[in-house]
C-alpha cells in the first residue's frame, strides 16, 4: 500500500475522485520526470465509479527548450559584440 500511495500522491486522481471535476494538462514533476497530467471522473449517471489519469512525459522537450533558450541568449550576447 505504501508503494501505491507513493505513486498516486503527487497526482490529481484522488482530488478528481472526490470532486468529480476534471483536471487537464497540469504539469507535475514526478520521480525527476516532467509530466503533463489530465484526470477525468468515470461516471454512470451522477455516480462517480472511478477516475482515469493520463500522463505525458515531456522531459526531453523541456530540456531541449532550456538548451535552446541558452543558445539564444549566447547568440544575442555574441551578436551584440559584433
Amino acid at each position: 500500500m505504501v508503494l501505491f500511495h507513493y505513486l498516486i500522491s503527487p497526482t490529481q486522481i484522488l482530488e478528481t475522485l472526490n470532486s468529480g471535476i476534471p483536471v487537464y494538462d497540469r504539469q507535475k514533476v514526478i520521480n525527476g520526470k516532467c509530466l503533463k497530467c489530465s484526470t477525468i471522473a468515470l461516471r454512470m449517471g451522477a455516480q462517480i465509479l472511478g477516475a482515469a489519469e493520463i500522463m505525458m512525459d515531456f522531459t526531453q522537450q523541456m530540456e531541449m527548450a532550456n538548451k535552446l533558450a541558452d543558445f539564444k541568449e549566447r547568440y544575442e550576447c555574441l551578436d551584440a559584440l559584433i
